[in-house]
């Protein structure tokens, strides 16, 4: 049992409010929950790793696996999440490619989404995600390229959307999944 769910199971003995006992938890501490927090959160959802196509599993015995085991390129070399070439394009790059839009140094430009006319820079776009405070979404490159494509980015859309961003951000095809 780790320490978050320690804490957690404690709350619920004491019959304290949720987060009570872990804002008494030393910084170290705390730490450590949301590293746990993040590595349950990284296993939970290894499903959805780059190149793992959920129509090549069986329909009645879904696993996860982990990320570099399964994780391929169509040219058959073993990729993992991290070794993506994807995820090596910085998104103010990637929204550049795709919108024809230069991102300046504040990062705020005009919201390039299709349903949303933007008059003034509404659209903040960091190292790897944009959010539009105009018309309230954002999300990675890969949702980006979802809304410009018009796909779905969960399910199959998504392997569509990355054999289009990998054409159109790196020019290779064998790297689409």
């Amino acid at each position: 049992m780790n320490l978050l769910e320690t804490v957690t199971q404690a709350e619920r003995i004491v019959g304290t409010a949720p987060g009570e006992l872990f804002n008494d938890l030393s910084k170290g501490a705390q730490a450590e929950c949301w590293a746990e927090l993040r590595e349950q959160h990284d296993r939970r959802n290894e499903f959805l790793a780059y190149g793992d196509d959920l129509r090549e599993r069986p329909k009645r015995h879904l696993r996860a696996v982990a990320p570099c085991t399964r994780a391929s390129s169509n040219a058959g070399v073993a990729r993992g999440r991290h070794e993506d070439p994807l995820r090596a394009v910085p998104l103010p790059v990637a929204f550049e490619i795709l919108t024809g839009e230069s991102v300046p140094r504040s990062g705020m430009v005009r919201c390039p989404l299709p349903d949303h006319e933007d008059r003034t820079p509404s659209c903040r776009v960091a190292e790897d995600v944009f959010y539009c405070h105009g018309c309230l979404r954002g999300g990675s490159a890969i949702d980006l390229a979802a809304h410009l494509y018009g796909l779905e980015p969960r399910g199959a859309g998504f392997f569509e959307i990355r054999r289009r961003l990998a054409l159109d951000l790196l020019g290779l095809e064998e790297a689409a999944a």
